[in-house]
């Protein structure tokens, strides 16, 4: 039996594509650069904030990724996120996983400081037993240190845990933590993309998944 279920955040239980798009064309504003489209940026989430920078960085921009960097996070630390969406029957999925005991929790490629605002705001009916962005010396996704690090944090084994995530960051992370994945096809990676990598386990809603994951 699985004991522990372990999700992505944005493109898996939220809907942030036009949140993100917004704060990458605010930063991208004051640095003097263009602005991207929704299908730009959707290239570049889920990798970290850096990688998110350099993707929709113009290419003579690019060098200064760094320093654009840190406007990006101020904006990011200002912003209302009032675009941002629960996915359909995602609140649902939790509480019944956890009524019948199993343990939650989040692992993104936000900073941790951003991931605990958003949930807070957004997920506050639900008790996450671990929140993990990125932190000091913990490598980001599709390194496995997070899911081993919350998985040392919640008391359970690889075999005991399933992780879910929208995207190819998340499949890889899955296949190198050695631990059983689904994809959900609500998020911001197509089944063709995903299959590309290898990916056989696929949802297509929240309510195949919660099936699913009780059965688990």
């Amino acid at each position: 039996m699985k004991k522990a279920i372990l999700f992505d955040l944005d493109g898996t239980l939220l809907d942030t594509l036009q949140s993100l798009t917004n704060i990458m064309n605010a930063a991208l504003e004051k640095f003097g650069a263009c602005p991207v489209t929704p299908d730009i940026a959707r290239l570049y989430i889920g990798t970290g904030p850096r990688d998110f920078c350099l993707g929709c960085l113009p290419e003579d921009k690019k060098h200064l990724v760094d320093t654009f960097l840190q406007i990006y996070r101020e904006v990011q630390m200002n912003y209302k996120n009032t675009e941002v969406q629960v996915f359909p029957h995602a609140i649902a999925c939790l509480k019944s996983l956890k009524n019948v005991g199993k343990k939650i929790a989040i692992i993104t490629n936000k900073s941790q400081e951003a991931a605990e605002i958003v949930v807070a705001k957004l997920l506050s009916e639900i008790q996450f037993d671990s929140i993990l962005g990125l932190r000091d010396g913990i490598e980001a996704k599709p390194n496995p240190a997070g899911v081993f690090q919350v998985l040392k944090e919640l008391g359970v084994t690889a075999d005991e845990a399933v992780f879910v995530g929208d995207g190819d960051t998340d499949y890889l992370t899955g296949k190198n933590a050695n631990i059983l994945t689904y994809s959900v096809l609500w998020g911001y990676k197509t089944k063709e993309e995903l299959e590309a990598l290898g990916a056989k386990n696929f949802v297509t809603t929240f309510n195949e998944l919660e099936k699913k994951l009780l059965q688990a």
